[in-house]
């Protein structure tokens, strides 16, 4: 959500919309290294490890842009486009490791369809929050960061509840 109002995080910036394009081809120019850079994470590290790493840097970024209202906070916006990057690469190739070739391309699918509904989920969501603050997007960034933290909370209770699930599969 935040990669598609970035021309809003700029304007609050005060960077002028002549560089917009420029920005975005440098954020497309991040794209092309990341591939590479997120494999080299998925060599090293475990999943668990490499999704942690993500959010805290995620977290991190949307904290600073809290504070941060000069041009550094374009440094901000190029991680956090290097973050949707690696988190694009660690879904695909964390599902292609573990699905079977049968069923493989269905949960891949299924993927793009669970990121386009929380895509949709978190545009309503901010459309109330920019309601609420007149649309005032430096009143809106907290959003981010909050509502990253909920996704996590989430995604960790239903990993617990999906492995109490599989271990009472396994005892007898």
């Amino acid at each position: 959500m935040f990669v598609t109002l970035t021309t809003k995080y700029y304007r609050e910036l005060n960077v002028s919309e002549s560089f917009f394009g420029i920005l975005g081809a440098t954020m497309a120019l991040v794209g092309t290294v990341s591939s590479n850079w997120a494999h080299s994470f998925v060599l090293k590290f475990d999943r668990k490890t490499n999704f942690t790493i993500l959010y805290v840097v995620t977290a991190s970024c949307f904290l600073a842009m809290l504070s941060i209202h000069n041009y550094f906070g374009l440094a901000l916006v190029v991680i956090l486009s290097l973050c949707m990057y690696f988190l694009g690469y660690f879904m695909s190739y964390y599902l292609n490791r573990e699905a079977k070739s049968d069923i493989r391309a269905t949960l891949l699918s299924f993927k793009g369809l669970s990121f386009n509904l929380a895509y949709a989920f978190a545009g309503i969501i901010y459309a109330q929050v920019a309601k609420a603050s007149s649309d005032n997007f430096s009143e809106t960034l907290p959003f981010f960061y909050k509502y990253l933290t909920i996704l996590l909370i989430c995604g960790l209770i239903l990993n617990y509840f999906h492995k109490a699930r599989n271990y009472n599969k396994l005892t007898p």
